[in-house]
């Protein structure tokens, strides 16, 4: 590989130095508060600067969620070593994406106003491809699993051929309880239950609603959770334990 030039390298710092400086913003204010106004100023770069690296703030933001996913499937590698049933395996996945989103709120936010197709129509084609094939690397981590588990006879044949339907519907779990999580609707209820164990529940009824083999009425599951986590995530679930 070629080495970038000390020119490349300047410019590549400073995208960095925006793209940290507009999470910072994120993260203490809301995604709301993020405007191209804002970064430039903190950045200490002109905006003349700022627009040479991102046509507009919906061009930003797709940069961000793309660090979002890439960030997710580093978790997901922490794990490579893991050995269990199909149905460990994916439930560890979601323990891995839940404790991405903890360590990285802002990350999570950013991907989360992608969802809006208007907003994310606006950025570059560059940077959308880039992180339409970073989401479609995190997915397959899970449909890879979901087809070993229709392979070894974990799961109900009818989801045959219905493997990215699956994936989806899952993830679509674990998504909308981490954005309930962030919402100020969902402000109340979480303050009635343990973040840690949420999923955990969550992940249980979609995989028994599936017949996902074994039932977690017939496996300890708990102890899988707890055996992932304090393996592979100790560091940032004792850091979620105490707030």
């Amino acid at each position: 590989m070629k080495e970038k030039s000390a020119s490349e390298l300047r410019i590549q710092a400073r995208e960095e130095k925006i793209i940290k400086c507009a999470l910072e913003i994120i993260d203490e204010s809301g995604f709301a508060s993020l405007r191209m106004e804002t970064p430039h100023k903190r950045a200490e770069c002109t905006k003349g600067t700022l627009y040479n690296h991102f046509i507009n703030r919906e061009d930003l933001l797709c940069e961000i969620a793309t660090r979002y996913s890439i960030s997710i499937v580093a978790y997901f590698k922490r794990m490579e070593s893991f050995r269990g049933n199909t149905r460990e395996q994916i439930m560890a996945l979601f323990l891995a994406y839940q404790t991405s989103y903890f360590s990285n709120p802002a990350l999570f936010a950013s991907a989360l106003q992608l969802q809006n197709q208007s907003l994310m129509a606006r950025g570059s084609e560059k940077r959308l491809n880039n992180y339409r094939k970073e989401e479609m690397r995190l997915i397959l981590h899970i449909t890879h699993i979901i087809q070993d588990a229709l392979d070894e006879g974990h799961t109900d044949t009818q989801y045959q051929g219905k493997v990215f339907e699956l994936a989806f519907t899952g993830w679509a779990t674990a998504f909308g309880n981490i954005s309930l999580m962030m919402s100020s609707q969902g402000a109340f209820l979480i303050q009635q239950a343990d973040k840690e164990q949420q999923l955990f529940l969550a992940t249980n009824l979609f995989l028994d609603g599936l017949g996902w083999l074994p039932l977690s009425k017939d496996f300890d599951y708990k102890k899988t959770w707890g055996n992932v986590g304090g393996r592979y995530f100790k560091e940032e679930l004792e850091t979620l334990r105490q707030e």
